[in-house]
């Protein structure tokens, strides 16, 4: 809402007016607990690239005790850290959640910007533009002859998933290149830390070479300022096109329907990324000075919203998707649906996801595969 709106439920004065309020401020000491036991987890685990080794050790209990212990404390909030030169504020409440990722506030560009510029070209990606790829016909190829070997995991999903995206974003002849993956998991792992990372140059200047070079011989070297941020979206969105394969191993109502209906399956694709975020917290930006509950929060203030609220409710209740879907959904749901078109699917050990964990890594699921009797 504007500064210029009442918000519904702030204080008023004896003469009627809007009270005008600040945020309730952490203190110093407060704002190092949620660095620490809040963010500091989050970044461990991987912002941009996941390191699962880190998401087995559990953190994520201290942050959701810390925020509840902050609620007691604060209040609903938001709760503004203190720290010296920046405006960031903590959401702390399930509503407030999603006010923040309504698509009222743009993404936090700086800290977007700053993981970027490890691997992007300078000047960022290139908006609008698409991989020229044939999505469905390279999953058909690369993903769908792992069914026929019977039991599947990520070991051997992943470099199959690898070879589609390089040949969906840079041509066929990048299929085999794993060197230029090889270079790319080196800068999104730098990419982890944004701004506190010192960038290897060398190393992107190396894979900017190869990305220049497989995109002339494709014939589309226009896509090159996009490449590199695709190549890291479609094999996100492989890892969730996976869990989600897990989801519906589990669901057989919800797999019959997404046999036929690809909006229905492009919304399980979007219920799984919603309770398995690949960031570990949303980052948005206030663009004016906005009211929240009757205070003010200044322009460019930073909102944190831990993945504790996108989580929740902890239910896989997925619906069809309206929306028209990107190149990381197209993906995902040619990759589920090369694997699903007439086979059946079984999860090994199904109690894995009974109840739904708050974290799921890929590797932690494996799936048998037999023909369709229909």
């Amino acid at each position: 809402m504007s500064v210029s709106g009442t918000a519904v439920g702030a204080p008023r004065t004896e003469s009627g007016r809007t009270e005008r309020r600040r945020p309730p401020r952490a203190t110093a000491r407060d704002t190092v607990r949620v660095l620490t036991r809040v963010l500091a987890p989050g970044v461990a685990r991987g912002v941009v690239a996941p390191r699962p080794w880190v998401g087995r050790l559990g953190l994520d209990r201290f942050a959701d005790a810390e925020i509840n212990r902050l609620r007691d404390r604060y209040g609903l909030g938001p709760l503004r850290l203190t720290l010296p030169g920046r405006s960031v504020a903590l959401i702390l409440d399930d509503g407030h959640a999603r006010r923040a990722l309504s698509g009222e506030f743009p993404q936090a560009a700086r800290e977007r910007l700053s993981a970027l510029a490890h691997y992007a070209f300078p000047g960022g990606p290139s908006a609008g533009s698409e991989p020229a790829g044939d999505v469905e016909r390279v999953m058909r190829e690369e993903i769908r002859p792992l069914a026929a070997d019977g039991t599947v995991g990520w070991d051997e999903v992943r470099p199959a998933l690898r070879r589609a995206v390089r040949r969906i974003v840079l041509g066929d002849a990048a299929r085999d290149d794993d060197l230029l993956t090889g270079l790319l998991d080196r800068l999104r792992d730098d990419a982890n830390w944004g701004y506190l990372r010192r960038r290897r140059d060398p190393v992107r200047w190396r894979f900017h070479a190869r990305v220049r070079a497989h995109l002339r011989r494709a014939g589309h070297p226009a896509l090159a300022e996009r490449a590199p941020e695709l190549l890291a979206e479609l094999e996100d969105a492989g890892a969730a096109a996976y869990r989600t394969l897990g989801l519906l191993a589990t669901h057989p109502g919800a797999l019959a329907t997404a046999r036929a209906d690809t909006a229905y399956l492009q919304g399980c694709v979007r219920e799984a990324r919603r309770l398995w975020p690949d960031e570990p917290a949303a980052l948005r930006q206030t663009r004016t000075l906005t009211r929240w509950d009757g205070a003010e929060l200044p322009a460019g203030t930073t909102l944190v919203v831990p993945t504790i609220w996108s989580h929740r409710p902890a239910r896989f209740t997925p619906e069809p998707s309206a929306r028209p879907p990107g190149p990381a959904l197209r993906t995902a749901s040619a990759m589920i649906q090369s694997l699903i078109d007439g086979y059946d699917l079984r999860l090994t050990g199904s109690d894995r996801l009974h109840p739904l964990p708050r974290t799921l890594y890929p590797h932690e699921l494996r799936f048998s595969f037999r023909r369709s009797q229909v």
